[in-house]
């Protein structure tokens, strides 16, 4: 029997529907604490980057492009 799997929100629990949401990372310079992760909604994280005034950024070429573009 097939399983469906659904997303659900981290804050409020709302389910995430296919193709839409967030997903934030958190990454801590201490080796010793453990990286942390949560799925939003789009109204959520909209929300949450407003309050925090959030800048989009560019994604990070990978890495056959990085060293394409060294000279």
């Amino acid at each position: 029997m097939p399983v469906k799997r659904l997303l659900v929100s981290s804050l409020s629990g709302d389910p995430i529907p296919d193709g839409t949401g967030a997903r934030i990372r958190i990454m801590f310079n201490d080796p010793e604490r453990v990286d942390m992760r949560a799925d939003l909604t789009d109204e959520e994280a909209a929300k949450l980057a407003k309050q925090y005034k959030a800048e989009e950024v560019e994604p990070r070429p990978d890495r056959r492009q990085a060293r394409r573009m060294r000279m």
